[in-house]
């Protein structure tokens, strides 16, 4: 398990998604010192990193969302984290020409470097669940897991029998039907609200159309009874979400905590 001073994202939805990955320890938001947006994460870097440069080993795991509205791009972000090393060597009086940041094998959104007594490891969220969003965010890839058959029957499942009968009370009678299969139906009455029908509702109504995950995730909330803020919500996704589902829709980010941790 990696501490919270290892690790560098830009809010709340990547640090639930570490916690549910026990990657981190659970800790505690009003203490949480390790978020704030991404123009502050390579200042984070320099200012938690530097004064252990040189004197122990440093793991450092780097989470990035891919703002296309501000035209970032995959190597813009990957320069800027090389650039922070870069000055952090420098001020610290090693050399920076060590510094590198490789594309990974696999995943040409994840960067490594490995140097003596320093691994880092760069993921970008490039994975866009629909075409027309705007940005890649980890967002995505909750989403992604949330709207899997599996995740919203066991979010379903987990429910207290009161809720669970509401949901299931939406249903036609079917006779000896038990009642794995009445979740079943629900969960793909639920997946297909959130996908086709409330889209299709907004524009209808000449609505604007949804281009965020976390839109997405506002109305898959709502619909599931949860009424949770996205970031809040994907934690329950995480735990749900089957671990078969998870390395294939989290496979990046799960090579790039395999790689820090080794």
């Amino acid at each position: 398990m990696l501490s919270n001073d290892q690790c560098f994202f830009e809010g709340d939805t990547e640090r639930n998604v570490l916690e549910g990955l026990k990657v981190i320890p659970r800790q505690n938001p009003t203490r949480t010192k390790d978020k704030g947006g991404k123009s502050k994460i390579n200042e984070r870097i320099k200012n938690t990193l530097g004064p252990n440069l040189g004197s122990e080993n440093i793991r450092c795991l780097i989470l990035r969302d891919l703002g296309s509205h501000d035209n970032e791009t995959p190597a813009a972000i990957r320069q800027s984290v090389i650039d922070c090393f870069k000055n952090l060597f420098r001020e610290r009086g090693f050399d920076e020409r060590l510094v590198t940041l490789n594309v990974h094998e696999k995943f040409p959104n994840l960067f490594e470097t490995k140097i003596p007594n320093i691994k880092v490891a760069l993921h970008i969220a490039e994975d866009k669940y629909l075409a027309n969003f705007k940005n890649s965010t980890i967002d995505d890839y909750v989403l992604d897991l949330a709207l899997r058959a599996e995740t919203v029957q066991q979010l379903i499942a987990d429910k207290r029998d009161i809720r669970k009968k509401e949901f299931l009370a939406c249903l036609p009678v079917v006779a000896d039907e038990d009642e794995a299969t009445k979740i079943g139906k629900v969960a793909q009455a639920i997946i297909k609200k959130v996908v086709e029908e409330i889209p299709e509702l907004l524009r209808k109504n000449n609505f604007p159309e949804i281009k965020e995950a976390k839109q997405y995730l506002q109305f898959y909330a709502a619909i599931a009874r949860e009424p949770k803020s996205p970031p809040v919500i994907a934690k329950d996704i995480i735990k749900f979400a089957s671990e078969k589902d998870k390395q294939q829709v989290l496979a990046s980010l799960l090579a790039a905590i395999e790689f820090i941790s080794e």
